[in-house]
């Protein structure tokens, strides 16, 4: 097996909020469906391929196990649609993609998979939240709490010491309200504190919910330095085959959505408002997208990225399943066929004239509905 009765023995035991996630896959209950899954597929790899996958899918690193995880969801689903996939192929030019994947009417495409992590500076305060929360959801308290972190601890935080002072806070808390809250900044950390006698105690500790405050980062940036690293080495331009990159959702403060996606391929949401009052305001995109396109001087489009023939996203949501959705690009140099994915939202280019629009679609292209336009792609 995979996930031995000894491998899950041996396992560190699950703390409050976060573990590393093969911890909670194997020994969260409701998980089981999931470990379930992970076994099976990996009890049905090749023999050849069992050794390249087990390292990753028992790693207490997430980055190693997230990847693997991605890596064979995304080998099954290929197998599922009657693909043949060459895992870690040798290419003529020496080059070693993740998957190599043959169809038999639509020809080949290579994938790649990557995943998007918080970055050092930002993993490091995660690291500093979690060890506070955990110092303070050991108190022995009556109340519920609700922890939001102003900003992220300072290096030289004593999380020992701020828990002492919620404790103290705490002791003195008068018996006839219900409800008190208090922003604590003491010991290199900023954080309001909630207590509430009227929630339900959380399963473990006393802290039932954690927010986040200060500056997001802006993980469109650190995407796109993903997408260029695999296009640099995989290029539809160079290869002569759609290349397909997949973004895999990892863990931490963040999430990989469709919506981060979108904007890092198609540009920044934007409103205009005219001054002309018989102008109605206009959503549009602006031309910061990985994928956007642009116009000559007549008119004549001109692709950006081109090597990348399409993303997809992968994620895995719970007892809802995988959230997957293929994002194309409008004039990619190699397209990867729209039918091999029919069966996912994908968000397809279609072009009249000058205009080129984007549609989220699922079914085929012919079926398209006018409401569907997502997004219009039109600068003036």
């Amino acid at each position: 097996m995979l996930f031995s009765e000894k491998y899950i023995l041996d396992l560190p035991g699950l703390e409050p909020f976060e573990n590393p996630w093969v911890v909670t896959v194997c020994k969260v209950p409701e998980l089981d469906p999931l470990k379930v899954q992970i076994e099976k597929w990996y009890d049905e790899l090749p023999d050849t391929l069992k050794p390249r996958f087990r390292p990753g899918l028992l790693s207490k690193n997430d980055d190693k196990f997230i990847t693997a995880f991605h890596e064979i969801v995304i080998y099954r689903y290929c197998i599922e649609e009657g693909w043949e996939v060459e895992y870690e192929p040798v290419l003529d030019n020496g080059l070693t993609p993740d998957l190599l994947v043959h169809t038999k009417d639509k020809g080949d495409f290579i994938i790649e998979i990557t995943t998007l992590f918080d970055s050092a500076n930002v993993a490091a305060g995660v690291v500093r939240e979690i060890e506070l929360v955990r110092r303070v959801s050991a108190i022995k308290t009556e109340f519920v709490l609700e922890i939001s972190f102003e900003d992220s601890p300072l290096k030289d935080f004593n999380p020992k010491k701020f828990a002492a002072e919620v404790e103290k806070w705490l002791d003195q808390l008068p018996d006839d309200k219900e409800r008190h809250r208090k922003l604590f900044n003491v010991h290199g950390c900023t954080a309001k504190i909630v207590a509430d006698k009227t929630l339900p105690k959380p399963r473990i500790g006393c802290i039932l919910m954690i927010g986040n405050g200060g500056a997001v980062p802006d993980y469109s940036k650190r995407l796109k330095t993903k997408l260029d690293d695999k296009r640099r080495k995989y290029s539809s331009k160079q290869q002569g085959i759609p290349l397909l990159i997949v973004v895999g959702d990892g863990v931490g403060h963040m999430r990989v959505d469709r919506h981060l996606i979108d904007r890092t391929l198609f540009g920044q949401d934007q409103l205009t408002i005219y001054t002309d009052d018989s102008k109605a305001p206009r959503m549009s995109k602006d031309r910061s997208g990985y994928f956007t396109p642009s116009n000559d001087t007549n008119g004549k489009w001109i692709g950006k990225n081109t090597g990348v023939s399409a993303v997809l996203l992968s994620s895995y949501n719970g007892s809802e399943g995988y959230e997957m959705e293929m994002f194309h690009n409008p004039l990619a140099s190699v397209e990867l066929p729209y039918e091999l994915f029919s069966k996912l939202p994908q968000m397809t280019p279609i072009v009249d004239g000058q205009n080129l629009t984007l549609k989220r679609t699922i079914g085929t292209k012919e079926s398209l509905a006018e409401e569907n336009i997502k997004y219009r792609i039109k600068f003036e």
